[in-house]
């Protein structure tokens, strides 16, 4: 017999109601304080393309992560990030690696959901 997620992880049964449902004012309250003028990932999805989209992207984005909650799954490209080496001291030696510091390009969609995930925890 298979055993579910929670099973395999010393969580017990999970049961749908201990399932995160996301909800269309949690993403407008998200938006709402996503930081401008920052880099994308390997989307190109800007935070102004969601502060200045239409509001059926809200609820789009709010059925979009309550599935991911549901069936604790997420789409790969949502997990992938790019690591961007940034030299700390241009009079220091360029070629030691103590002298950078790594930048990660991460997808804006998954820092949202990041932070919408932290509202639940907390």
């Amino acid at each position: 017999m298979d055993k579910s997620l929670g099973e395999l992880y010393g969580l017990g049964k999970i049961g749908k109601s201990d399932v995160a449902i996301i909800t269309l004012s949690e993403v407008q309250q998200a938006i709402v304080y996503l930081c401008e003028n920052k880099a994308t990932g390997s989307d190109s999805i800007t935070a102004e393309h969601l502060k200045y989209a239409s509001q059926k992207v809200a609820v789009l984005l709010a059925m979009f992560f309550s599935g991911f909650m549901t069936h604790g799954q997420l789409p790969d490209s949502s997990l992938s990030v790019t690591l961007v080496p940034v030299i700390k001291d241009k009079t220091s030696k360029v070629g030691s690696l103590n002298n950078y510091r790594p930048i990660v390009l991460a997808s804006v969609i998954s820092k949202f959901l990041e932070k919408i995930l932290l509202v639940h925890i907390q």
